[in-house]
């Protein structure tokens, strides 16, 4: 099982029941331990006591807040958990729309991964020395980057903990050959945060590892280019296949309409990308997401555990030795609990990105425009531009106003026209993350399929079957009357119709 809502929120709840009954319980043992104080009681000597028991004041301090936020925030994971993990037994995949359409269409065009060339310069960089990197898709190439700000900052951080640790350690020195005062302080060793920070940067580093990919993915189509003449206009020949394309999502109505573009160095070159109903297909699965599940209870509870029971050595001491030999081992023991609970937050959105990668099937149909005269030397040049290793390829947009050559069409339908068009289909792999709904789909992989070939072989002979004439004989039909009770048949559509010419 691969849904992450589901696993991440069953993780949850186990945390939150695990970190809420360790501050229940310690909540209670810290009732019984303060008792005897209710109702409040002053001793006589309150200042002398007070002045000796910081080390028990900053211990139950702790004791308390950390039991108190361990019971709310055990409470909330349990329940967004729980809700979490049913909400996702309910709820269909949804696939958003394309993230940039006219890339897709000239990636079935070509046969090629192209989002790479529209990414940040180091991704082009790297893409154009590595070809196996243009098959990673924008989701990977977002988690790369994220993997490495995190290791960045993780980075940056130990060195910030260092220079800290390095100045308090100098104080003492800076005061007395400067201000000629006598200061103890005792710095701690930065060795348990440095650890924490060098077991995230490994976890990171495993993650990066996961999201290389092994596996070539195939990106392969069918193209066709066909001449047409007739008395007709390309945006028609594209209207009627798109509505006979709508025959690959018989299962229900399209819910993706089709998407016209041109090329942007020539707009004369029109084209329209059709998909069918994208099917929802098992995610991903990445290593990783499933190596972060573990630490997600183990880090939560363990940084709740340093809280709740918390207990220092020391018991009674001299609030001024207090201050200079144990005060910063007391915070440092802090921070490290604090930094295990947000590793384990860490690791839970980390786990929510592997696992909820969402994958779509569906069919891509591209049918573009060559030339606007159907002659053999048209299609051979423009088939000669085509091919994987070409470096070049037309970049297309969305195609927006009226297209002038079918304005002048429309003026004289009867016009003869003779271009040339190629259509290029394929069954395409597309993914988004599910923590988006809204968020880009991105096409990922295209293959071929024989029965997508066995239907196209018929829906792009559908255009040239059309042939309507206007009724040139007998009275025209007459639109049927509406009564109360329904729809009706008008007097003349009762009437014999003619026998013809004798």
């Amino acid at each position: 099982m691969t849904n992450a809502e589901f696993l991440v929120g069953g993780v949850f709840l186990v945390s939150g029941v695990i970190v809420g009954w360790n501050g229940i319980e310690r909540l209670q043992l810290l009732y019984h331990e303060l008792s005897d104080y209710f109702p409040l009681k002053l001793p006589e000597n309150l200042s002398q006591i007070l002045l000796h028991s910081f080390p028990l004041i900053f211990k139950t301090f702790v004791n308390t807040v950390g039991s108190a936020c361990a019971v709310i925030m055990g409470v909330l994971w349990t329940l967004s958990g729980l809700g979490e993990a049913f909400e996702s037994r309910k709820k269909p995949p949804h696939a958003p729309d394309l993230e940039k359409p006219e890339v897709v269409a000239e990636s079935l065009r070509s046969a090629q991964s192209l989002y790479w060339r529209s990414m940040s310069l180091p991704i082009r960089i790297t893409a154009g020395v590595l070809p196996r990197a243009r098959l990673i898709s924008p989701i990977t190439y977002e988690m790369f980057r994220r993997v490495l700000v995190s290791i960045g900052k993780m980075v940056l951080l130990g060195a910030f903990i260092a220079l800290i640790l390095y100045v308090l350690g100098m104080v003492p020195v800076l005061a007395h050959n400067h201000l000629q005062w006598e200061i103890r302080l005792a710095v701690p060793s930065g060795y348990p945060l440095y650890l924490v920070l060098a077991l995230l940067i490994i976890a990171n580093l495993l993650i990066a590892a996961s999201l290389i990919p092994y596996r070539r993915r195939e990106y392969a189509r069918h193209c066709e280019t066909m001449p047409v003449c007739g008395r007709g206009d390309p945006h028609v020949f594209f209207a009627l296949l798109e509505e006979g394309c709508r025959l690959l999502s018989a299962q229900g109505p399209a819910r993706n309409s089709p998407y016209r573009v041109e090329r942007a160095d020539n707009p004369v070159i029109k084209g329209t990308l059709i998909e069918s109903n994208p099917k929802g297909m098992p995610s991903p699965a990445r290593p990783a997401g499933y190596f972060c599940l573990p630490l997600i209870p183990l880090l939560l509870s363990a940084g709740f555990s340093r809280l709740t029971h918390f207990s220092p050595e020391v018991s009674s001491i001299y609030f001024t030795n207090f201050l200079s030999l144990h005060l910063l081992d007391y915070v440092l023991e802090v921070i490290l609990a604090l930094a295990l609970i947000l590793s384990g937050v860490y690791f839970g959105e980390w786990a929510r990105k592997l696992l909820g990668v969402t994958r779509f099937q569906s069919a891509f149909v591209f049918c573009s425009l060559v030339a606007e005269k159907a002659t053999g030397s048209a299609a051979s040049a423009y088939s000669s531009r085509r091919g994987p290793g070409i470096s070049r390829l037309p970049e297309w947009r969305a195609a927006e106003g009226l297209d002038e050559a079918f304005a002048r069409w429309a003026k004289n339908p009867g016009t003869e026209r003779d271009f040339l068009v190629e259509i290029c289909w394929a069954e395409a792999v597309s993914e988004s993350e599910s923590a988006t709904e809204e968020g880009p789909r991105y096409l990922t992989g295209m293959t071929k399929s024989e029965v997508l070939q066995d239907s196209m072989q018929r829906l792009i002979q559908l255009p040239f079957h059309v042939d309507l004439q206007p009724a040139l004989c007998g009275d025209p039909p007459t639109a049927p009357t509406y009564s109360g009770s329904g729809l009706q048949e008008s007097p003349k559509q009762r009437e014999e119709p003619p026998s013809g010419d004798k």
